[in-house]
C-alpha cells in the first residue's frame, strides 16, 4: 500500500523593527527605517508599515508615510524611508511613531512591532534680550514701555521673567516695582511690559532703575539681559 506523510513546519518567523528607536538629523532629508525577519523563509512574506504623529506633526515636520514591505524567499531585511522636513524654527527634538501591521506568512514580533523615530533639531535655540541697553522716560509720562525680543523665531512656546530693581530711583517714590513673565507663542519675536512712573513736584536730577531678565524657558539669555531705565525730571528749577 501507499500513504502520504505531511511534515508540519514548526518554525515561526517574526517580523520586527531592528531597533526600538531610530534617530535622524532634521537636515538629512529622510530617515531610513529597517525591518527584519528573525529567520529566512522559503516563501514570500509581507508586512505593512505606517507613521503617526508623536511630538512631531505631519506635514510640518515630516511627510506621513505608509506602505508594504515584501520579503522574497530567503530575504531577511527590508527598509523604508520617511521624508523629514527641514525648517528654520527651533523646536527641540521631536518624535514620530512607527508601526508594523497586517503580516502575511510571518508573525509580528512584540514589542518590536512598534518603534520611535527621533528628529534631532538643527536650529539654534533663540536668545532673549532687551532691544536696548538703556531707556529714557519723562517723569510725567505715566508709563515706560520696555521691549524684549528673540534673536530668531521659535517653533515652541517660550518664556522669560522680568523685574525692576532700585538703582538711584526708589520703588514707591519714583516708580512702581514691577515683575512678571513674558510668554512668546511660536513665531513671536517681540513682547513688551510697562513700568509705572511716579510724578512728583520736586526738582530732581535724573534718576535710574535696573531692568533684569531671568529664568528663561526654551530660550537662552542674550545680551543685554540687563538694562537701565532713566527717569528725566519735568519740574522747574
Amino acid at each position: 500500500g501507499t500513504a502520504q506523510l505531511t511534515i508540519v513546519d514548526n518554525d515561526t518567523a517574526l517580523v520586527v523593527f531592528n531597533n526600538k528607536s531610530f534617530v535622524v538629523d532634521e537636515g538629512s532629508g529622510f530617515a531610513t527605517i529597517s525591518a527584519t525577519l528573525t529567520m529566512p523563509l522559503g516563501q514570500q512574506a509581507t508586512v505593512d508599515y505606517a507613521t503617526s504623529d508623536g511630538t512631531a506633526h505631519a506635514p510640518d515636520d515630516y511627510t506621513a508615510t505608509s506602505g508594504t514591505l515584501t520579503f522574497s524567499a530567503g530575504e531577511t531585511s527590508k527598509t523604508c524611508q520617511v521624508p523629514i522636513i527641514d525648517d528654520l524654527l527651533f523646536e527641540g527634538d521631536e518624535t514620530i511613531n512607527l508601526t508594523l501591521s497586517n503580516p502575511v506568512n510571518v508573525e509580528l514580533g512584540t514589542p518590536n512591532d512598534t518603534a520611535i523615530l527621533t528628529i534631532k533639531d538643527d536650529d539654534p535655540m533663540p536668545e532673549v534680550m532687551f532691544d536696548h541697553s538703556s531707556y529714557e522716560v519723562m517723569e510725567n509720562a505715566g508709563l515706560a514701555t520696555i521691549t524684549v525680543t528673540l534673536s530668531n523665531p521659535s517653533g515652541v512656546n517660550s518664556q522669560i521673567q522680568y523685574q525692576t530693581a532700585d538703582w538711584i530711583a526708589i520703588a514707591g517714590v519714583d516708580y512702581t516695582a514691577t515683575s512678571g513673565v513674558l510668554n512668546f507663542a511660536p513665531g513671536e519675536t517681540s513682547k513688551t511690559f510697562s513700568v509705572p512712573i511716579l510724578d512728583d513736584t520736586l526738582n530732581e536730577p535724573q534718576k535710574g532703575l535696573n531692568l533684569i531678565l531671568s529664568a528663561p524657558s526654551n530660550v537662552a539669555l542674550g545680551t543685554p539681559s540687563e538694562a537701565t531705565l532713566l527717569i528725566n525730571d519735568d519740574d522747574p528749577m
